[in-house]
């Protein structure tokens, strides 16, 4: 990849600004404060974009550098890739996405992936590194590589992490000890006692007794549920009984009316029996009655005669004289005389009397003609009355047999209609007091249902608790695979790395430092204990904490750039703010003449305030090209 041109419209100080720049060697001079770190901020933000987040600055980079005369914040570059592709990049830092143009001016922009935060990732898919490994490895500034006492150990734990782990920030072994830390801190161990999973585990074993304590409380649920059933049938067939007999009630009392009027008709009938019996009683009566006066008259009559007969013979006896006779014979005359006329006058009288009831017996017979229509027509209608309401039970028979068919026994329905009211009535306080006492079963039982399914419910949520616990070890026991396979992939890969790449990195490291010192130090180890390590002319290994500044500066700075053959296949431009600070004349020329020797395919940009590199080029006939701010 090589940059071309630098089109600055408006960036920091610069407007209208335009740099050229070369295929190998870029020197931009400038003293300081006229711009070097601007021109290197843009060609970062051209590629990535400008952060407003602040990151701990007392102000964010967009910011830092928006144009002094408040004018339009953008500008374009243009670049090579190692395949010959061309393009443009034009950017308006106000916007997140930059649009890319490919040779022939197409805006190609919606080829590349679209990060949401980031913005287009040309970039990144143009050269396979992202933001960070750039600016870790070919983007350079000063402050990464100006070192004091204080920052020695970390540029050399940087080193010594990015030869064990592949990258300068991250240690091996503090991440499998921060990942075992995190491990025992987020799940726990056997040998932990209030760690996430021993209190799941404390937790499952109190569930677990709880649930054993209510085991029992199905079975006893179960049970009452049966019985609650029988008793609901027991009252269903109670209440379909108790609804027979109202409906039997009900079918009576509505037929009261008809059955009266039956009633009340036989009852017609006998009184006109009554009344035809009072009609006959009283004509035999009445003349037994005469007969029995004329008898009486009669006996009289004759008792009198014989008594004075009787009489007059006693005295005839008594005093022998005829004259006691005569008397006797007078009366006995006139008795027989007084018999004679008397019998003649009853006999005109019974007469008289046979007259009067045979007038009497005639009004009877029509009255009891009458009365027999009367109660032949009375008997018809309540004979009608009466089958009209025969048919009607019948009806209300059929009905009550259909309504109740499988319901109620047959021989109950039998013994309901056999009943008159007040049975029904008696039979109907023995159901309600029944059916009041299953009633009070049933409330009874579903109390205690009640009592178990709260128990039950207190079960379901014990289980509930249960999966949720042993869900939960499910997942820690997933996370703390996860996290031993963590540590095992690290341990393949840091072992990998050892094999393969560290040695690698190594070995270009050597080459370089081995350039940079003039040979006084060629040979660097990555010891576990004691990390990066160098090997002194005596063949003493000493820790790189022990070294000069400078020589630190130049193996961190040496590991950067042995890192950057490694990471990407495209030739990526190696950009230097000032990255010699540190270095004396004789390291600053070796380093430089193995730049020019070792990466002959990058693009290489000085940004400088001092004649140093242009020195050392003008001496060593290297060919560059100088941009003076």
């Amino acid at each position: 990849m090589r940059l071309n041109h630098l089109k600055i419209n408006g960036f920091g100080k610069f407007i209208n600004k335009e740099i050229s720049l070369l295929d190998k060697i870029n020197i931009i001079y400038g003293l300081n404060e006229s711009g070097k770190s601007t021109i290197q901020k843009f060609i970062y933000g051209m590629m990535f974009g400008m952060s407003k987040n602040k990151n701990g600055k007392d102000m964010s980079d967009y910011d830092k550098l928006y144009p002094w005369n408040g004018l339009e914040y953008s500008g374009k570059i243009s670049y090579i890739l190692d395949n010959g592709e061309k393009y443009e990049i034009f950017r308006d830092f106000n916007k997140k996405d930059a649009i890319i143009y490919d040779k022939s001016k197409n805006d190609i922009s919606s080829k590349f992936l679209i990060d949401k935060n980031k913005g287009n990732l040309f970039f990144e898919e143009q050269t396979g590194i992202d933001e960070k490994l750039f600016l870790d490895t070919a983007f350079a500034s000063q402050k990464n590589v100006k070192l004091d006492k204080i920052s020695q150990s970390n540029i050399i734990q940087k080193i010594t992490n990015l030869i064990s782990s592949g990258d300068e920030n991250i240690s091996y072994n503090k991440t499998i000890e921060k990942i075992k830390k995190q491990q025992n801190d987020v799940i726990g161990s056997t040998r932990s006692t209030q760690k996430p999973i021993n209190k799941i585990n404390q937790k499952i074993l109190e569930l677990e007794a709880q649930k054993l304590e209510l085991k029992d409380s199905n079975i006893q649920l179960e049970d009452i549920y049966n019985e609650e059933n029988n008793n609901l049938k027991e009252l269903n067939y109670l209440n379909n009984k108790l609804n027979l007999i109202q409906d039997m009630k009900a079918y009576l009392e509505g037929s009261k009316i008809q059955f009266a009027e039956v009633d009340f008709g036989k009852k017609l009938e006998e009184e006109y029996d009554n009344k035809i019996a009072d009609l006959k009683n009283k004509i035999d009566l009445r003349a037994k009655q005469n007969i029995r006066f004329q008898k009486k008259n009669y006996k009289l009559n004759y008792i009198i005669t014989i008594i004075l007969f009787i009489i007059n013979i006693a005295l005839y006896i008594s005093f022998k004289k005829l004259f006691y006779l005569i008397p006797t014979i007078i009366i006995l005359v006139l008795n027989i005389f007084y018999i004679i006329f008397s019998k003649m006058k009853n006999n005109k009288e019974i007469k008289e009397k046979l007259k009067q009831i045979d007038e009497l017996q005639n009004k009877i017979d029509k009255e009891i003609e009458i009365l027999k229509k009367n109660k032949d027509q009375k008997k018809f209608e309540n004979q009608i009355k009466s089958d009209r309401l025969n048919i009607s039970i019948i009806k209300n028979e059929e009905n009550l047999h259909e309504k109740y068919y499988g319901k109620i026994e047959d021989k109950y329905i039998e013994k309901i209609f056999a009943m008159e009211l007040d049975e029904l009535q008696l039979e109907q306080n023995l159901l309600l007091n029944q059916i009041s006492d299953l009633k009070i079963k049933i409330n009874t039982l579903n109390l205690e249902r009640e009592k178990i399914e709260s128990k039950i419910k207190d079960l379901e949520n014990i289980d509930t608790n249960l999966k949720l616990m042993e869900n939960e070890k499910q997942d820690l026991d997933s996370l703390n695979t996860c996290y031993n396979l963590a540590i095992e992939v690290l341990s393949e890969a840091y072992e990998e790395m050892k094999e393969k790449v560290s040695p690698n990195l190594t070995q270009n490291l050597n080459k370089i430092i081995e350039n940079v010192s003039n040979g006084k130090y060629s040979n660097l180890i990555f010891d576990e204990e004691k990390g990066l390590c160098v090997e002194l002319e005596n063949g003493q290994y000493i820790s790189c904490e022990r070294l000069s500044i400078g020589t630190i500066d130049e193996i961190y700075l040496s590991l950067r750039l042995s890192v950057l053959e490694k990471i990407t296949t495209e030739s990526l431009p190696i950009i230097l703010d000032e990255a010699f600070a540190y270095f004396d004349d004789q390291r600053l020329e070796n380093l430089l003449l193995f730049l020019k020797k070792q990466f002959l395919k990058n693009q290489i940009i000085i940004f400088t305030c001092t004649n140093r590199e242009i020195d050392i080029f003008e001496k060593n006939r290297i060919d560059y090209n100088l941009i003076n701010l």
